[in-house]
């Protein structure tokens, strides 16, 4: 009980200092060089004091000790009182004043952000129906570092993803399916599972040989609002013809620097050395 007793009265202590010395800072700052002076006084009244302490005194029998003051050192003392007091009456007068605030200059508006330049590396970005990862083609002889134009490739397959439709149909309807059936003069868009970022050059689609073989050809290659690449192809035949998820479609071509392919290869590149036996499979028309 005792220490939170001493405890609280040297929090009001504290409290109470700090209080003193911003009244006194706020003092010095309306009266320059007041509060020097005071603390200039109250050093030399406490010197005084002191020394009078020190000087002997006679003991009169009889007569209780008195401390003596100067009549100067009293008026003196009641003419800074009476200085402290203008001060204060003239500190609350502008206190009770309207402050003008001070225009500060304008600080200068910052300068426009560069927009950060878009990257320039091709990148294939799988999208989450992505049936099988497609696989990147380079030229083996295409120095990764150099700044020369090479041709690329990117082997692709069908995806559960199907826009089909007929002539007669002016917004063909999406199905995610393992199956479709195509009906003689019916066009069918494929996705492809993938969006691609970088390129500058214009794309083109190959179709495999088997497919061309059955009646199928290309339309168009477009791309999505979502990004993704699709392909469209009409079928013409005398006979209904079934296309399924994860078979082989074709490949993506258009061309890049060597420099700008680095992502591509490095996050597709080998799956088409571990598949080279398969090509066969996925031979494609000229």
């Amino acid at each position: 009980m005792l220490g939170d007793l001493q405890t609280a009265d040297q929090t009001l202590h504290d409290l109470m200092a700090l209080e003193i010395w911003s009244m006194a800072q706020t003092l010095d700052e309306a009266f320059p060089g007041l509060w020097a002076q005071y603390m200039e006084n109250r050093q030399r009244l406490v010197r005084d004091y002191l020394s009078d302490r020190r000087q002997p005194q006679e003991a009169d029998s009889g007569q209780s000790s008195r401390r003596i003051f100067s009549v100067n050192e009293a008026v003196q003392t009641a003419s800074r009182l009476s200085h402290w007091q203008a001060a204060t009456q003239a500190l609350t007068t502008l206190c009770d004043q309207d402050f003008m605030v001070l225009e500060t200059e304008a600080a200068p508006e910052p300068l426009p952000e560069k927009p950060p330049e878009p990257s320039q590396d091709v990148r294939l970005l799988p999208l989450p129906h992505l049936y099988r990862p497609p696989v990147v083609q380079v030229p083996s002889s295409a120095d990764a570092t150099a700044a020369t134009v090479v041709p690329v490739s990117i082997a692709c397959w069908t995806t559960r993803h199907f826009w089909q439709g007929s002539t007669a149909q002016e917004a063909p309807a999406l199905r995610s399916q393992e199956t479709v059936v195509l009906e003689p003069g019916d066009s069918l868009t494929c996705g492809l599972g993938f969006a691609l970022q970088g390129v500058r050059s214009p794309l083109g689609f190959r179709l495999v040989d088997a497919l061309v073989g059955q009646g199928l050809s290309v339309e168009a290659l477009t791309v999505q609002d979502s990004g993704e690449l699709t392909v469209t192809l009409s079928y013409q035949a005398a006979q209904p013809l079934e296309i399924q998820a994860g078979k082989p479609l074709g490949r993506v071509e258009f061309s890049a620097l060597a420099i700008h392919l680095r992502s591509l290869r490095r996050s597709y590149g080998n799956r088409f050395r571990n598949r080279v036996s398969q090509s066969a499979a996925i031979s494609l028309t000229a």
